[in-house]
């Protein structure tokens, strides 16, 4: 018998393999209710691993599978420079934040350096 997280594990690999799993097909394999494998691809779904579709899930390809962190910093860099210029616009010159005292100053944006005191 499959704990939940092993199953949970191994739908994951199914579907990276697959691109596509099925509700029917899972059930069968884990010996398991359809109803357990849809708990199952929901709970995936919410963590950002699968997509769901009718009957099943498909591989979500932008979740960060074994990427070294080097490239998973590299997802989404245009999203996250959006998000890191908006937030800077809410800093004002010499504000801190003792809450990042242990982080370096992000890279981007520039601005950043300028208005916060990194200590």
């Amino acid at each position: 018998m499959v704990t939940t997280l092993e199953r949970r594990e191994q739908i994951v690999e199914m579907a990276r393999q697959n691109n596509t799993v099925k509700v029917d097909e899972l059930a069968e394999r884990f010996t398991v209710s359809t109803v357990t494998i849809r708990n199952d691809l929901n709970y995936l779904e919410r963590k950002g691993c699968i997509v769901r579709c009718y009957g099943g899930a498909m591989v979500n390809r932008h979740f960060a599978f074994d990427r070294p962190v080097q490239d998973k910093g590299k997802m989404f860099a245009d999203i996250k420079s959006r998000i890191a210029a908006k937030a800077a616009a809410m800093v004002h010159d010499g504000d801190a934040s003792s809450s990042i005292q242990a982080l370096p100053p992000p890279k981007s944006p520039a601005t950043w350096r300028r208005k916060m005191a990194w200590w």
